[in-house]
């Protein structure tokens, strides 16, 4: 009680004066200076707050006193709070900007100097995360030597899939972890996202009996070409709605539970300039070039070669050459950084779909590159072009292809070919102005728009964008290797064959598939109306000359193709590289035949049609049109179509035999459009059966034998690709229901036709 008298004293004799100050540990500099009292606050003190409050200068120093360690303290946290504050007004400021402008990505640590880096620390940089850690990562990199950047970009990335990019997946991020599925909708299953996956992939093919709700699906639009529209002529029992919103669930179903069970397999490769362990990703370049760019030599692979293994080297030296100025794309640096890293990963996704892994890892290791490919498409690549653009476009657009995107896929390579337009590659007067590397580049480049704008319209039924110039030189078969940058009069040295001259026959091909779309499927006359005109105006009497005609310019195209890609006469193999030119063949001759069902097909299913209309008016005893006489001219009009009809037929079979022959030589290209070229000819197959006046006309084996090879080669295929095993199903119950509704139409039986009652 002692003790505390003098404290009660105190405070009751001090009752009536101000409460004393409390005493701070440390003053600020100001105020010291000054010799005012000081409240200590931080990070700036009230006298110094009140005196300059738009740019208070309130600092303290520290001294070594422990009486004054709080202080200490509580100055470092108050400066930590400050600088955290100053980081998220930067943050808030950069998104607007980016907003606005959408720069091209740089590393802070490199600023000012202009040097890419291939990737950055194992955090995600999305954002969704903390923004200042982005930027603490930031700071810390710049005190990094050459060889800790290099280490750390060796280790960033966690392996893909297990046995193949080596090692266990590790999630060191909680918050990476945990993201939205959202943020990947290559993971989202088919049917989640109305604006996403379709049930038909982007090489126009769809699992039979799926057709109907893919048409209504976004009122997409599927033309005459497409393989699409040749199921709508595959007669099949009515259906209710119900049944088909029951199958359709059940799928939906199917894939949101492997969603979920594989969706963490896209968190893996989380930054956008992050590169794959070295070993996966070299193996996965390999599997690129050896796979895809023997088809589509859309870039100079040597200067490509030289840039990705600058990513991997390091050189400062070879990163401050000044390369010569000139613009050839890829490889040649006369673009933006994350349009490189667009690329590359796009290559390592179509890659993965070359590599030995199971189908489900392939889909979902594809998906990852993929999906960083959306992040590093950023929007102001629409506010210029380069060739370097159009390039990692066009890989984006091939990497769809074989997808289930098909609309993204359209919209890719329509980007691509515009962006190409506006760049000037189809005019003479800037390739004369080019270096002889620039021209050849630039011809590729055109040409490869051109290639893909007539693919995707012809698998997707729509009128291609680009027009057919005949003034824009081919490109000359030069491998790269011989096309030497700052070198003139570049040659393919004499007796070796060079591997760019499957991108020649490719782009003759491609021209003659323009005159075919147009000429037979889009016509003007054809283009607009009911389906009942577009059918008439297409396989009018008129037609049947386009149809000679064009099918003379595939035969004088079939004589010309060089020795060692020739398929219908002995061919040459090349000592180097006779591999490689055994699968450019093979693919080169199933694109001719591909071409001639084509362009047969219109008369075909026309054919097909009226012939079984016929059929069921004499069934029904005549009350119909079918039972009328029919007129000279409807006569000749019929037994055209029906020559043309035996061709296409013939010409699905042959595609068939070409096919099978190369996937069990191993000796193929892309598998997708093995599918799309097997699915053709199957579905051609079951209308023939459909019709028994056409399969009178053939040889009664023909269609055996075709059928029966088409489902060992979807048998053979299903070991590596699950939608190969999707498409044998379907279409075993496809050909089964419509030769049982075929065959309950008819009121006597048709031997021929009940015999293939299915496997």
């Amino acid at each position: 009680m002692q003790r505390t008298r003098p404290l009660d004293y105190s405070s009751s004799e001090d009752g009536a004066r101000p409460a004393k100050r409390k005493r701070v540990a440390l003053a600020c500099e100001s105020c010291r200076e000054r010799k005012i009292k000081c409240d200590g606050k931080k990070p700036v003190c009230g006298p110094c707050g009140r005196r300059n409050a738009s740019s208070p200068s309130c600092g303290y120093s520290l001294l070594a006193n422990n009486a004054r360690r709080s202080s200490e303290q509580e100055y470092i946290a108050s400066l930590r709070q400050q600088v955290h504050d100053l980081q998220q007004a930067v943050v808030t400021r950069t998104n607007e900007v980016e907003a606005s402008r959408s720069p091209p990505l740089r590393d802070p640590s490199a600023a000012g100097t202009g040097t890419p880096v291939p990737s950055v620390t194992g955090q995600a940089s999305s954002p969704h995360l903390d923004p200042t850690r982005d930027l603490s990562v930031a700071r810390s990199s710049t005190t990094a030597s050459p060889r800790e950047v290099r280490e750390s970009h060796s280790t960033v990335l966690r392996p893909v899939v297990p046995g193949f990019l080596s090692g266990q997946r590790r999630a060191t991020d909680g918050q990476a972890v945990g993201r939205s599925r959202s943020e990947f909708p290559e993971a989202a299953g088919v049917g989640e996202d109305s604006f996403g996956l379709s049930p038909i992939s982007a090489m126009g093919a769809v699992v039979p009996g799926h057709e109907q709700h893919s048409i209504r699906r976004n009122n997409e639009y599927y033309g005459e070409s497409s393989l699409l529209s040749l199921m709508r002529a595959v007669d099949r029992p009515p259906d209710n709605g119900h049944s088909r919103r029951q199958q359709h669930n059940a799928s939906e179903s199917q894939y949101r539970s492997w969603t979920r069970e594989h969706g963490d397999d896209y968190l893996t490769l989380q930054a956008e300039f992050a590169l794959p362990p070295r070993a996966a990703a070299d193996k996965l370049l390999d599997l690129y070039f050896s796979s895809v760019h023997i088809f589509y030599p859309w870039m100079h692979s040597v200067s490509f070669q030289a840039e990705y293994q600058r990513l991997w080297t390091r050189d400062e030296r070879e990163q401050e050459r000044s390369l010569e100025k000139i613009d050839i794309g890829l490889g040649g640096g006369n673009y933006p950084r994350h349009v490189f890293f667009s690329a590359l990963n796009a290559m390592f996704a179509l890659g993965c779909q070359f590599s030995d892994l199971p189908s489900e890892e392939k889909r979902a290791a594809s998906a990852m590159f993929y999906d960083r490919i959306k992040t590093l498409l950023r929007f102001d690549i629409l506010d210029s072009g380069s060739i370097g653009q159009v390039q990692a476009l066009l890989l984006v657009g091939q990497y769809l292809l074989g997808t289930q995107y098909p609309t993204r896929c359209w919209n890719v390579v329509g980007l691509a070919c515009r962006m190409a337009i506006s760049l000037g590659l189809q005019s003479a007067s800037f390739s004369r102005d080019s270096s002889e590397v620039e021209a050849e580049i630039r011809h590729r480049v055109w040409y490869a728009c051109l290639q893909m704008d007539m693919t995707v319209s012809m698998t997707l039924g729509r009128p291609h964008s680009m027009h057919m110039r005949h003034d824009v030189p081919l490109p000359r078969p030069i491998d790269d290797e011989n096309l030497v940058i700052g070198r003139d009069n570049n040659c393919q040295p004499e007796g070796t064959d060079s591997i760019i001259g499957f991108m020649v026959q490719n782009a003759k091909l491609a021209k003659i598939l323009g005159q075919i779309l147009d000429r037979i499927y889009h016509s003007k006359s054809g283009t607009f109306g009911s389906p009942e005109e577009i059918r008439a105006a297409t396989v009018h009497s008129e037609d049947f000359t386009s149809i000679s005609h064009l099918d003379s310019i595939l035969e004088e195209f079939s004589s010309s193709v060089p020795d060692v890609l020739c398929w219908n006469r002995p061919r040459r193999d090349s000592a180097t590289r006779q591999h490689v030119f055994k699968r450019q063949s093979n693919v080169l001759m199933a694109r001719f035949i591909h071409l001639k069902v084509l362009l047969y097909r219109p008369s075909f299913t026309e054919y097909c049609t009226l012939a079984r209309a016929q059929l069921d008016g004499r069934s029904q005893g005549g009350q119909n049109d079918g039972n009328k006489p029919q007129t000279s001219a409807t006569s000749l009009s019929m037994s055209l179509r029906a020559q043309c009809a035996v061709v296409c037929v013939r010409m699905a079979r042959e595609l068939i035999l070409s096919v099978q022959k190369a996937t069990e030589e191993q000796a193929t290209g892309a598998w997708w459009y093995t599918l799309f070229y097997l699915m053709t000819s199957a579905i051609i197959l079951i209308l023939t059966e459909c019709t028994p006046s056409l399969k009178n006309l053939l040889d009664p084996k023909e269609v055996d034998v075709a059928w029966e090879r088409c489902l060992a080669t979807l048998k053979l295929l299903g070991h590596n690709y699950s939608l190969a095993r999707h498409y044998l199903h379907a279409l075993n119950l496809l050909r089964q229901r419509s030769l049982a509704k075929y065959s309950g139409n008819v009121k006597r039986p048709i031997r021929q036709i009940c015999s293939y009652a299915g496997p």
